[in-house]
């Protein structure tokens, strides 16, 4: 696996000056891992105390991210950069739409997908992709699809049905 950036142990080294104790004593965040691989690999490793987070995961990884957290039932946080209509919305094109609003849209979309419990925005000047959707381990049948596929658009068959 791809060593951690090394902005990774400047995040932990500031915890661990400012932040407060963890269970027992333990240093802040000594429980968290920094982990950079595809997403399937995960599986074996992620359960309901997990907390997935994919931030600038492109096109495929975000579904991969999201979808693990479901089947895992855990909380999970997403920082979508790179996302296609073709694999949320396939039937559906936005036209002449300024980037920023489709992008909006999209993680709209994303958000309904997977039953999101909030949607949020970091700071413009961190990425312009600044979009934060998230998530907790409630009902992993929450949201219109999830796993089942795209969203059905108004006028359209949702996945399954004739047509669709």
């Amino acid at each position: 696996a791809p060593a951690p950036r090394p902005y990774w142990e400047q995040v932990r080294a500031a915890f661990r000056a400012g932040g407060l104790p963890g269970r027992a004593g333990r240093a802040p965040l000594s429980n968290l891992t920094h982990t950079a691989c595809r997403a399937e690999d995960l599986a074996a490793r992620v359960d309901g105390r997990t907390v997935l987070v994919a931030v600038h995961a492109c096109n495929e990884a975000n579904l991969a991210v999201l979808r693990l957290a479901r089947a895992a039932r855990c909380p999970w946080a997403a920082v979508p950069c790179c996302v296609p209509e073709r694999l949320y919305l396939p039937r559906a094109a936005f036209a002449r739409l300024p980037d920023a609003a489709r992008h909006a849209a999209m993680v709209g979309v994303i958000a309904h997908m997977f039953g999101a419990a909030r949607v949020t925005a970091i700071d413009a000047r961190i990425t312009n992709r600044n979009l934060v959707v998230m998530g907790d381990a409630g009902d992993p049948g929450a949201g219109a699809a999830g796993d089942a596929g795209p969203v059905a658009g108004p006028g359209l068959p949702g996945p399954g049905e004739a047509g669709g």
